[in-house]
């Protein structure tokens, strides 16, 4: 009696299964591809991790080359404005001079028409006009 009400519950029991399957067909084919695509993939993850690994130490490399180019190139910079700003000094003293130079000539040119015209404003007047290419307009 014991088999004939074991075999009553199986079957019961599977018609349910069955029914609750075919109701929630979604809820069983999710777990299945689930479960087949864990069994596809596992055997893959070392060499993944591997490929991870190596793609990170890439770029470590890259960043380190990188950081050193940049701080090269600062220190050009920063030698380079220095070189610019000496030439700069350099050439504002040398138009310095060379402007100091130019206004004593001057003077010095003013000073030998005054001497030679001996006071006369006319002889003057005529001299600078001829000396530096003024004209003079009373």
């Amino acid at each position: 009696m014991e088999t004939w009400e074991a075999k009553v519950m199986y079957l019961f029991f599977a018609k349910k299964a069955f029914l609750w399957a075919k109701h929630n067909w979604v809820i069983l084919a999710i777990v299945a591809y689930t479960f087949i695509m864990w069994l596809v993939f596992r055997r893959n993850t070392t060499s993944a991790l591997e490929v991870i690994k190596t793609k990170q130490k890439s770029y470590d490399a890259q960043v380190k080359i990188l950081k050193e180019k940049h701080h090269d190139e600062l220190i050009k910079r920063n030698e380079l404005t220095e070189k610019y700003k000496s030439a700069l000094e350099q050439i504002q003293k040398k138009y310095d001079k060379e402007e100091q130079q130019l206004e004593e000539e001057k003077k010095q040119k003013i000073k030998e028409i005054v001497a030679i015209s001996k006071g006369n404003p006319d002889v003057i007047k005529k001299q600078i006009e001829e000396a530096f290419g003024f004209t003079y307009i009373d």
